[in-house]
């Protein structure tokens, strides 16, 4: 560290020393009595107050800190940063001074700086504020695994042995997209009945009767044959009519639900239109009774809407009763 007249640091006096100092300021009276005396390696020095002798050391703040000065009391000019303070006392240093820092090896150096740093700020609230704020950052440590490096030589060996080897690399998303298959074919075998579980009853319900064949000519084996065609004609005959009623039990069904729904959206725009008839007649007994002029205007804007909004649902109305 190069001595600088322009380098600024603030100075910490024990107690009986600062008002000494204070007054000696007050009085413009300082240079007389305040001695400053640094060493060659400008981090320790002596300190001289009005004849007492102080051993100071020079360490580094956590933070720069701006420093301003005024003349008015109103505008502020600054003029400089402060980033190191020394603290001064009776009682001698503990570190020993050293000439030349760049004379000790890598790992000294860092660990003769430490030596300086500050960890409180200039506040009571920033007390060891370089240690709550300022936190070591995590390396990163490579774990060594011997147990995980042998599984692979072992792998590999096995690989070098193997006639045919093949590999198939498979993703987060493959292994969904396989979940999912798996269910639906899971739900779609349970769905399939088997027809081991069919009973006689469902056969006999769900096929027509067979008559027994006793002729031998061709005449009655196409008698035979019409008369299976007409049975099964008539069963499927007899399924397409149960099928068609309940198709016009089920329109009447929705026939009436959408009856339901329509005379309920006509009782709800009726009321909305008694409502808004309402409103439209508070509004002009309003704008009977009031007598300034911009808010009178305003009540017949809202009158206005009032009206537009009770013609669409008139319209709506008329729309619904159409229909119905």
């Amino acid at each position: 560290m190069s001595a600088d007249a322009e380098h600024l640091f603030i100075l910490r006096l024990p107690e009986p020393e600062v008002t000494r100092v204070k007054e000696a300021m007050r009085r413009d009276e300082l240079g007389e009595m305040l001695q400053l005396d640094f060493k060659k390696d400008m981090r320790h020095a002596t300190v001289k107050v009005d004849g007492t002798t102080l051993s100071a050391k020079l360490v580094d703040l956590p933070t720069v800190v701006e420093c301003h000065k005024t003349i008015e009391s109103r505008t502020l000019y600054k003029t400089g940063n402060i980033s190191q303070v020394l603290v001064c006392s009776r009682s001698p240093l503990e570190t020993a001074a050293v000439s030349n820092i760049e004379e000790l090896p890598t790992s000294q150096q860092k660990e003769y700086l430490k030596k300086f740093t500050f960890n409180h700020g200039l506040t009571p609230p920033l007390k060891n504020v370089r240690r709550r704020r300022f936190k070591k950052m995590t390396t990163k440590k490579f774990v060594d695994s011997p147990e995980v490096e042998k599984e692979v030589k072992r792998l590999l060996r096995e690989d070098l042995n193997a006639v045919n080897v093949s590999w198939k690399v498979v993703t987060d998303e493959d292994k969904a997209n396989e979940d999912t298959q798996s269910v639906a074919s899971e739900g779609a075998s349970r769905a399939v009945t088997p027809a081991a579980n069919l009973d006689e009853d469902s056969l006999s319900s769900t096929t027509p009767p067979i008559r027994p064949y006793h002729g031998n000519s061709h005449h009655d084996e196409k008698q035979a044959l019409m008369q299976l065609l007409e049975d099964v004609s008539s069963s499927s005959g007899g399924e397409e009519e149960e099928e068609e009623d309940e198709e016009d039990e089920e329109e009447g069904e929705e026939d009436e639900e959408i009856e339901v729904m329509e005379t309920e959206q006509m009782r709800q725009v009726s009321s909305a239109i008694q409502d808004l008839d309402n409103q439209i007649e508070e509004q002009k007994l309003k704008i009977q009774n009031t007598a300034n002029t911009s808010l009178r205007g305003r009540f017949e804007v809202f009158l206005k809407e009032l009206e537009a909004e009770r013609q669409l649902k008139m319209e709506e109305l008329e729309k619904l009763e159409e229909n119905t």
